[in-house]
């Protein structure tokens, strides 16, 4: 009585909103900011959204410690403890939005051309993110042989197949 059911399984995420230093951003980094934040919302309104977690995010310390914690050599650390998780628990992980924002700073330098250049530096390092896939590649066969039950098999596939898809389409 009192417990979240499946909170062993679940990552909790809040929308994350660039809007501390909103009015010191040039305007094309500023509509990137309100661009990025209005899909986080859109994304974590959608009841049927595949939802991966992004910059700040919380995780049971039963689940984080069952996938062994974070892998310090991943820079998207983010996504790789979710796909972690997401393999570990055979596509049972959740991603639940908690509707209370984060407020967050953009990447800001001391002239536009600097906070361009801080832009561009983030935005490389985001789409680095794409080596997720290759992890996501590279364990997807051996988690599939683990799971005996056929409902459970087809569920997982059900699910990976929306998570590839979600990753693939950040990336193109």
């Amino acid at each position: 009585e009192g417990e979240t059911p499946a909170r062993y399984l679940t990552i909790w995420q809040p929308p994350i909103l660039h809007y501390k230093n909103y009015i010191n951003q040039p305007a094309i980094v500023r509509m990137a900011s309100f661009i990025t934040s209005q899909h986080e919302l859109a994304n974590l309104a959608d009841p049927n959204s595949t939802r991966v977690p992004y910059s700040t995010y919380s995780i049971s310390a039963s689940l984080a410690k069952a996938v062994h914690g974070w892998d310090p050599d991943w820079i998207s650390e983010d996504w790789h403890m979710a796909l972690k998780c997401f393999l570990a628990t055979a596509g049972r992980l959740n991603v639940t939005p908690i509707f209370l924002p984060v407020l967050n700073y953009s990447p800001e330098g001391e002239s536009m051309v600097q906070t361009l250049a801080a832009r561009w530096t983030q935005a490389k390092r985001h789409a680095l993110g794409f080596s997720e896939l290759v992890y996501f590649h590279d364990h997807l066969p051996r988690i599939l042989r683990s799971v005996q039950d056929r409902r459970a098999r087809i569920r997982f596939l059900w699910r990976t197949f929306f998570l590839w898809f979600k990753l693939m389409m950040i990336h193109l």
